[in-house]
């Protein structure tokens, strides 16, 4: 019985430390978007356990230009969460560094390699707009394709730059690529927890039920946009408990 007892203690204490993690790991990811009255900016990350190997950034890097990102680091859990933070602390200061964003994904990519002796990796996918043109650079890393909805015409995968997983090479390189947020365009980033989602009978939602969903309605505001993806998973879902990490992140341009 004491056994028993000393076990059920050690499992509450357990318990309340993964919540104050995932209360950090929380507070960690940008919650205030109105960084320029030209863009709207939303983001949700909801982890499968206590803390999660997803994240996103939004920041502004100078007076006209904001960069938006989004990564998935394989597996879950504590190993996950902490090699998120690593990321995502290198990710901002290489971008602060107002380098070319292919330069700044390669540059984190060298220094997730350093002492990587578990191999772990990270799918990223960023995405820099000059806020004035609405012209902006495109990179990723291994990461599901970014959708792209122009104003009349439905949203379509963007067909992703060259550019291996981090974590891996030292000395992979990274294509960027150029397009353009009209007024009225949505961006929308997301992690394979919402393509990989698994109904009870273990099929998956996919790349073309989210698009189905997304075209289904005219376009809102980003949070819209958010929201209405989350619920259409949680619909397709139903009492299957959820099986990784999902996130988004939607940048429309509004002026």
């Amino acid at each position: 019985v004491q056994q028993a007892v000393e076990e059920h203690l050690r499992f509450e204490a357990l318990e309340k430390e993964l919540a104050i993690a995932a209360e950090i790991q929380t507070s960690m990811l940008p919650q205030d978007f109105a960084l320029d009255d030209r863009l709207d900016i939303a983001a949700r990350m909801q982890a499968a356990r206590h803390v999660g190997g997803d994240f996103y950034d939004v920041y502004r890097i100078n007076d006209r230009t904001v960069y938006a990102a989004i990564g998935d680091v394989a597996g879950k859990g504590i190993p996950a969460a902490l090699f998120v933070v690593k990321a995502m602390t290198i990710l901002r200061n290489e971008m602060m560094k107002q380098l070319p964003v292919h330069s700044a994904m390669a540059a984190l990519n060298r220094a997730l390699c350093k002492g990587n002796d578990r191999c772990m990796f990270v799918t990223i996918a960023i995405v820099v707009i000059d806020t004035v043109t609405g012209d902006c650079r495109y990179v990723s890393a291994g990461h599901n394709p970014a959708a792209l909805g122009r104003p009349g015409r439905d949203f379509a995968f963007l067909a992703p730059p060259g550019g291996i997983l981090t974590g891996i090479d030292e000395g992979a390189v990274y294509e960027a690529v150029d397009l353009r947020l009209e007024v009225g365009t949505t961006l929308l980033l997301y992690t394979d927890g919402v393509t990989e989602a698994m109904d009870p009978d273990h099929a998956l939602f996919g790349e073309k039920r989210m698009l189905d969903c997304l075209n289904r309605h005219s376009v809102e505001t980003a949070s819209g946009v958010t929201r209405r993806i989350r619920e259409a998973v949680e619909g397709f879902t139903g009492d299957a408990p959820q099986s990784d990490d999902l996130t988004l992140v939607a940048v429309r341009r509004v002026g």
